[in-house]
């Protein structure tokens, strides 16, 4: 498993400029100046996280800290090593940032804002979408090591690709949203829409829980066989970005 080149490298959003001021930024150079600050932040807290997860793997007694991993983790595509995002990565800010109002659960956090990111009720759409590129980077490295071709036998077929999505039976997941195509899992990007589908559809359904026993993905279930919802959810708790002092 890499990861280093992911989270160390602090890579993914960071091209993610926040444009969606707020409104008392009114003039040029409000937005300018938000924008800037914005940039410059965006490094260290992609970096800070990168320690907590490192953290709490250690924690949880999981044999590959990040500190060992390589640089050519097929993850650099939601991050790469210049601080800016990956091609996947800018393409899953955009997709957030684009259908926010149709990802309304998403949005508004569930048990993200309520639970393990307190900020995440005053952040705009754009820092919104910085969570869940944590959030999914951190998925697709638990399960696929960000693989676009990892592939095993799951309950309703093959799954494949980062997310482990049922190929060929995609759009049977995301309740009808439209986020889902068949032949989405081998597609990084396709694969990554059709996850905040799946999710969104996760939060209307399971009360807006991430960390549900039910949830389609065995890393996100508190007591799923792959143990790793708990170093998700305590590297998030433990993000400056999300939470006002980290813990």
């Amino acid at each position: 498993m890499k990861l280093h080149s992911l989270f160390v490298t602090g890579v993914l959003v960071m091209s993610v400029i926040a444009s969606a001021i707020t409104a008392k930024a009114t003039t040029a150079s409000e937005a300018l100046e938000y924008d800037r600050m914005t940039d410059l932040s965006m490094p260290g807290y992609l970096e800070e996280f990168a320690d907590a997860l490192n953290s709490a793997q250690m924690t949880f007694n999981t044999s590959y800290p990040l500190s060992t991993t390589e640089v050519n983790d097929e993850c650099v595509a939601l991050m790469d090593g210049k601080m800016i995002s990956g091609d996947v990565g800018r393409a899953l800010s955009g997709i957030f940032i684009e259908n926010s109002s149709k990802l309304d659960n998403l949005t508004s956090g569930g048990s993200v804002s309520a639970k393990y990111c307190p900020k995440y009720s005053k952040m705009s759409v754009k820092e919104k979408s910085i969570v869940w590129v944590f959030i999914l980077t951190a998925m697709a490295h638990f399960e696929s090591s960000c693989s676009r071709t990892a592939n095993t036998k799951g309950p309703n077929g093959t799954v494949y690709g980062y997310y482990q999505l049922h190929r060929g039976k995609e759009d049977a997941y995301d309740g009808g949203k439209g986020f889902c195509k068949k032949g989405d899992a081998g597609k990084p990007v396709a694969a990554s829409k059709c996850t905040l589908g799946m999710l969104e559809k996760q939060f209307e359904v399971r009360q807006g829980e991430l960390f549900s026993p039910k949830s389609y993905w065995d890393v996100l279930r508190p007591q799923g066989h792959a143990k790793k919802a708990g170093i998700i959810k305590k590297a998030l708790m433990r993000s400056s970005l999300c939470n006002p002092q980290t813990i």
